[in-house]
């Protein structure tokens, strides 16, 4: 048990710690997004602990490491109610505080009760069918090919397209990783573009965003439903 409170401790405490390397950023990224799960972790093993028949030092050194997991890991979900209403505040004034009346009944039907459902983070969002395109290159920069992927509705027809960037720190990736957020959001009735672009050290860091400002022509030329 103690190893598993040290366990819960050492993944909970990266919520807070910034990742000093790039071998731990999966930590001070990760951490955060599985807090609800690290939380009941926690709270099952201070549980255990409490109605076992252990005593000593040791358990009190168990029961102090999950109960600061529990504090560390209950962290972001303190801040689930606020950002939900900052997200939909952001919403009113971005769009209009009578967006919502004009948008069809049918398109209404598919948007989300709240930007953040805590039910999600255990059972993850249901993903429903859409087309798929891989594979697509799009230019060749001094011999690097560049691929793209494309995430359509399955109904045919003018979507609004959103370009996405995998994650790597510029370093390493390519355009198949976030899939699954992709094909939420084509679900959705977005077309989806995640591009490929060239990676450091090779590449330096203005020449990638140059790449992708001289390209965007190409989604002129994307495949059509």
């Amino acid at each position: 048990m103690l190893l598993l409170s040290a366990i819960g401790l050492f993944l909970s405490l990266w919520i807070v710690i910034p990742a000093p390397t790039f071998t731990l950023l999966p930590l001070g990224v990760g951490a955060p997004e599985v807090s609800p799960w690290l939380f009941g972790l926690n709270a099952i093993v201070v549980l255990f602990l409490l109605f076992s028949h252990y005593k000593g030092w040791i358990y009190s050194m168990a029961i102090a490491c999950c109960v600061a997991g529990m504090v560390l890991s209950a962290y972001p979900l303190s801040q689930v109610a606020t950002a939900n209403l900052k997200a939909i505040d952001a919403m009113y004034q971005t769009l209009g505080i009578d967006y919502p009346a004009k948008i069809p009944a049918e398109m209404r039907t598919q948007m989300r009760p709240r930007p953040f459902v805590l039910s999600d983070v255990f059972r993850g969002i249901p993903l429903e069918a859409v087309r798929q395109q891989s594979g697509i290159q799009f230019a060749q920069p001094k011999g690097v090919p560049l691929f793209l992927e494309v995430y359509q509705p399955l109904e045919s027809g003018r979507h609004p397209t959103i370009v996405t960037l995998y994650g790597g720190a510029w370093q390493n990736g390519n355009p198949t990783l976030n899939s699954e957020f992709n094909r939420y959001m084509a679900s959705r009735g977005y077309t989806v573009v995640a591009i490929d672009y060239r990676h450091a050290p090779n590449t330096p860091f203005l020449h990638k965003l140059k790449m992708s400002d001289r390209h965007y022509p190409i989604f002129a030329n994307m495949p059509r439903p």
